[in-house]
């Protein structure tokens, strides 16, 4: 970031860094790439088992695509951002747990949700522990260029769980009861 801000000043050139948090939506990646989100759902529509690491208390903030990329134009388009940093994102906090319970009623399933802890010890054979929270202070991209996300987590997660729904029919990944 610092480095980008450095040439930028050198060259007498815009430039912005942004910060993007927790963007998710259609065309996310599958797995834990995509985030918790596109493996919970995965998951659910599968009826299996969620693994959630570390005790599910720790907290994130998620942002639509739609939002994350009307953040990014707002930056491009703004001369009020230049050789700042600035996040993009959504500041409604929510725990890992309360999301994978959220996905589970959104998609409509019935049954008690199944959720198995994983210890951060046993996630990919070394130490490891998950940031408590992060959630991103949204102030400067509200003063500088008026962006704030609009897309409701709920609203959010029901296109992904519409859109990921579909690409697990097209791959045969769905159990035949489900199709």
């Amino acid at each position: 970031e610092h480095l980008v801000l450095a040439m930028a000043e050198e060259a007498g050139i815009n430039a912005t860094v942004l910060r993007i948090f927790g963007s998710y939506g259609p065309r996310q990646n599958l797995s834990w790439w995509g985030g918790p989100q596109a493996v919970f759902i995965s998951a659910i529509l599968r009826e299996e088992v969620i693994p959630i690491h570390g005790d599910g208390l720790q907290t994130r903030s998620f942002t639509f695509v739609q939002d994350t990329a009307r953040g990014i134009v707002a930056a491009a388009e703004s001369q009020n951002a230049n050789r700042e940093i600035v996040n993009i994102g959504d500041n409604t906090e929510i725990s890992i747990l309360e999301l994978a319970h959220s996905i589970h009623r959104l998609s409509g399933k019935e049954g008690a949700l199944r959720i198995t802890f994983v210890p951060y010890n046993e996630i990919a054979g070394r130490k490891y522990e998950d940031v408590r929270r992060r959630v991103p202070d949204i102030r400067k991209a509200e003063r500088l260029f008026g962006f704030r996300a609009e897309v409701p987590l709920e609203i959010g997660l029901m296109k992904t769980i519409a859109w990921q729904k579909e690409q697990l029919q097209a791959s045969g990944s769905l159990k035949a009861a489900l199709v």
